[in-house]
């Protein structure tokens, strides 16, 4: 046998040997797809559908997403939520044909497959939960407590720009205003407050309702007596009272109160100096004096001595008259 001949006899045997191991390759190949084909054919699915969101979006997005689940564990997901512009993530609403659970955390992770406590079984529905944001107002002023003014400050604050802003007093109509501001010509009673805010993108935030009260004291005015000297015993007290009292008196000299429950005369007021003040009470607890008014009693006039004199007076000239007339007479008489 020639060289060649053996050459050519080597190279076919390299050529089935190769050939041999191309198709040992590709059997092995083959059944290794197909041990995969079956597997993932007989392993169990879980289906994971995702529903759209409105003021955000998610990862995984929206839409139906298929998980192969081993037969013995479950598989976990995370759950990514993204807020738009203007909105703000509240929560995650998981279902299935059993419960609805509420998740809170972003990211969140859940377990879906085999139905243990903790998974969401072979089909479950997520939907994020978004709200827009409005904004936050703090107020300040007025505070839960009582005012002895009739005006107030209306003081607060936002936590971002507000395009509008306005206060409801008592449940009336909002008033525009566009910052701080005095609440003016309150009446005493209790009284509540609240402050809208409106931004850019229309979310319209409110503060919390704070309820105070009014409780300006009454003002006393004494009509009579006035600052002056009096002769009579017997002095008128006149008095104005500029809102409701549940309590009234005065005080003369400074000694214990008397009641009042209108005006009044006081009597029998010895000559000398005085001074006269009224208190008043009102439902508010407030107790208020009036300004101290000092007078004095001194003795009357005697008018009857005055005219006495005043008639022997006139009596006297008289006389005096009548002698001169006679006198001037007499002499006129005697010069004739």
């Amino acid at each position: 046998m020639s060289k060649v001949t053996r050459l050519l006899l080597k190279s076919k045997r390299h050529l089935q040997v190769s050939a041999l191991i191309l198709l040992a390759s590709t059997l092995i190949l083959g059944a290794m797809n197909l041990n995969l084909i079956v597997k993932a054919q007989l392993e169990p699915t879980a289906t994971l559908t995702v529903l759209t969101s409105t003021g955000g979006t998610t990862d995984p997005p929206a839409g139906n997403r298929v998980i192969i689940v081993d037969y013995v564990y479950e598989v976990h997901v995370q759950l990514t939520a993204t807020p738009d512009r203007g909105f703000e993530f509240l929560y995650w609403r998981i279902s299935n044909a059993s419960k609805t659970t509420i998740l809170y955390n972003n990211p969140a992770t859940i377990a879906v497959g085999y139905p243990y406590s903790s998974s969401f079984g072979y089909r479950c529905t997520v939907q994020a939960v978004f709200q827009l944001i409005a904004p936050k107002i703090t107020l300040l002023s007025p505070q839960n407590q009582t005012y002895n003014e009739s005006s107030v400050p209306l003081v607060f604050s936002t936590d971002k720009t507000a395009n509008w802003t306005a206060y409801s007093l008592d449940g009336e109509q909002n008033v525009t205003v566009t910052g701080n501001r005095t609440i003016i010509e309150l009446t005493n009673d209790l009284h509540n407050v609240l402050v809208y805010a409106n931004d850019s993108l229309g979310n319209i935030g409110a503060s919390q309702t704070i309820n105070f009260t009014i409780a300006v004291p009454p003002k006393i005015s004494i009509l009579s007596p006035l600052n002056q000297t009096y002769t009579n015993s017997n002095v008128p007290l006149t008095f104005n009272v500029d809102k409701p009292a549940n309590l009234l008196g005065y005080s003369i000299d400074e000694q214990l109160n008397t009641t009042l429950i209108g005006n009044t005369t006081i009597s029998g007021l010895s000559l000398g100096e005085h001074n006269l003040t009224i208190y008043a009470n009102d439902t508010y607890g407030n107790r208020v004096a009036s300004k101290t008014i000092n007078f004095s009693i001194t003795q009357p006039f005697p008018t009857v001595t005055v005219a006495i004199i005043s008639v022997i007076a006139i009596i006297v000239v008289f006389a005096g008259l009548l002698v001169y007339f006679k006198k001037h007479k007499h002499n006129l008489v005697k010069k004739l």
